[in-house]
């Protein structure tokens, strides 16, 4: 998808530099520029005069755009620290559950032994004979 969009930038950049170009070759007779409450008066060459309002509004209509955007980009930083907040929790939390699962499953293979270790003794008990009863001595 970049691929295109930097294609597509091109084809609208070109025209426009071209137009420009264009502009400027053919608009190079100079204008007189006054601002009212100033008291001087500047000669310049129109596609200067003219081109350079573009350049001025597009400029300080970045800045607007930029200056209305900061909440948007004052919310994306606190999610953005919450969601650190977040994951390092989830991260704390499984590692609790590995370490109590791993617990668990000692616990329960040291059951499993206890449970085989009795079983095994009970039926080493039940397998040996008896022995004979030694009468008592009166």
């Amino acid at each position: 998808m970049p691929k295109i969009l930097r294609y597509l930038s091109w084809i609208i950049t070109i025209p426009i530099a071209a137009l420009a170009i264009s502009f400027a070759v053919s608009n190079r007779d100079s204008v007189v520029l006054t601002i009212w409450p100033l008291p001087f008066s500047i000669a310049v060459p129109l596609y200067l005069a003219v081109l350079g309002t573009f350049v001025l509004g597009f400029l300080v209509g970045g800045v607007v755009a930029w200056a209305n955007q900061h909440r948007y980009r004052r919310d994306a930083r606190r999610h953005a620290e919450r969601l650190r907040e977040l994951s390092a929790e989830v991260k704390r939390y499984r590692e609790r559950d590995a370490r109590v699962r791993e617990e668990a499953a000692r616990a329960e293979e040291a059951a499993r032994r206890h449970a085989a270790a009795t079983a095994s003794a009970e039926a080493a008990r039940l397998e040996r004979p008896a022995e004979p009863a030694v009468p008592a001595i009166r």
